[in-house]
């Protein structure tokens, strides 16, 4: 009755998955060879980047479903929206303009992986890009100084049954249109200019 109140987890012991029961001659790289219908005879499993993760598929929620919840809810509905923006926008290119949508791997552990948004990924598929168009280094710096950058995410709003644990300087309520996110150590790309952008594009569009 009293396991949810006041306990700590230990992630080590009381958080360790149960991966199966073992069973004679059971190995786990026996277990992936064969999920991949491959010949443990021909083939060894050296190493993986494989890590066990919450199955639970999304759910709607509310009296009329108006509500979402699922795991990784920010970075899945963010990719989502924006490879659609990138398909929308590949339809009418202007003359000399290139759409490029980019969804990076491990924002949640820090992005400082090789394949995170801190690493050279972006700027060397965009070098090898433009070396393909025959760009000098003059062109490479214009190309990037007349880009646009959007960095899309998700905002958390004020919650109905305890408003006493939002900030007080932002007042976001659910359902209520687009956030702007703004950070005085500038880890969001928004400035006077992108913000400026964004309005303006909320306003065309009639967004809230």
């Amino acid at each position: 009755r009293e396991v949810n109140h006041g306990y700590i987890y230990n992630p080590s012991t009381d958080l360790r998955p149960v991966f199966g029961m073992k069973e004679e001659g059971f190995s786990f790289s026996s277990y992936i060879l064969k999920k991949l219908s491959l010949d443990e005879s021909e083939y060894e499993l050296l190493s993986h980047d494989l890590f066990l993760t919450n199955r639970e598929k999304p759910h709607l929620l509310g009296k009329e479903k108006e509500f979402l919840t699922s795991m990784r809810l920010d970075d899945l509905s963010s990719a989502y929206c924006s490879l659609l923006s990138f398909i929308e926008a590949s339809k009418d290119l202007k003359e000399n303009v290139i759409p490029l949508f980019v969804s990076f791997d491990n924002e949640e552990v820090g992005s400082l992986t090789r394949q995170g948004a801190h690493s050279t990924f972006l700027k060397d598929c965009l070098e090898n890009i433009l070396f393909s168009l025959k760009a000098n280094e003059k062109d490479r710096r214009n190309i990037l100084a007349d880009s646009f950058l959007l960095s899309v995410d998700n905002a958390h709003s004020r919650h109905p049954n305890h408003p006493e644990l939002s900030a007080k300087t932002s007042d976001v309520k659910l359902g209520c249109g687009i956030v702007i996110k703004y950070n005085a150590n500038q880890s969001y790309t928004s400035d006077s200019l992108s913000s400026a952008v964004i309005k303006m594009l909320c306003m065309k569009n009639s967004l809230p």
